[in-house]
């Protein structure tokens, strides 16, 4: 599921392609796009853990150049992007069936145990999906064990269903963008 303009047609509703760079003098439909974290989220609110029906996801090149790739889109379900919380950590197991979230302190947990059946997962680690990809999941259910009751820090245990972007989102937007990157570890320090 690498990004590159072919993914668009398999979006559904209503697409806008937005471009404050020169589509002319970079040959956007030829570029390859790879996940990348929004250094810009305060990834410690509350808010992150918070179901939403609207999100963001930035994607860039490799070797991290310009231009990049925002990806802006409403959902049928609520939504939490589990990347932007430095407030939990989280895995799935290699069937990618289950996904385990262990909070860091004890309003994280409460956040986390009123996430609701149906809610939409996006993952960016290893355990979930491939480096090249973002995973989508719909929550289908929960194991809530005595440990995690008892103390913040067991993880809490909900079933997956992969899902695709088309599967989920109502509307989606693209927007191509001119980034700045910090050299050392491909992270964007701002976008135009």
């Amino acid at each position: 599921m690498l990004h590159s303009l072919r993914f668009l047609f398999l979006l559904p509703a209503s697409v806008v392609l937005a471009s404050p760079i020169l589509a002319h003098t970079t040959k956007i439909t030829e570029k390859t796009f790879y996940p990348i974290a929004d250094t810009t989220i305060d990834q410690y609110g509350e808010s992150q853990l918070m179901p939403h029906y609207s999100g963001a996801l930035l994607y860039f090149e490799k070797p991290a150049t310009t231009p990049s790739m925002s990806t802006a889109f409403d959902t049928t379900h609520p939504m939490v992007i589990l990347e932007n919380s430095a407030r939990i950590d989280y895995s799935c197991d290699t069937s990618n069936s289950r996904l385990a979230v262990r909070a860091f302190d004890d309003e994280s947990m409460d956040l986390i145990r009123s996430w609701p059946d149906d809610l939409v997962v996006v993952t960016n680690k290893v355990s979930c999906n491939s480096n090249d990809e973002r995973g989508i999941f719909l929550i289908t259910g929960r194991e809530e064990s005595e440990d995690s009751t008892r103390d913040g820090m067991e993880p809490l245990i909900f079933h997956l269903s992969r899902k695709e972007l088309k599967d989920v989102a109502t509307t989606v937007h693209v927007a191509y963008l001119d980034s700045v990157f910090d050299q050392h570890n491909s992270t964007p320090l701002k976008t135009q």
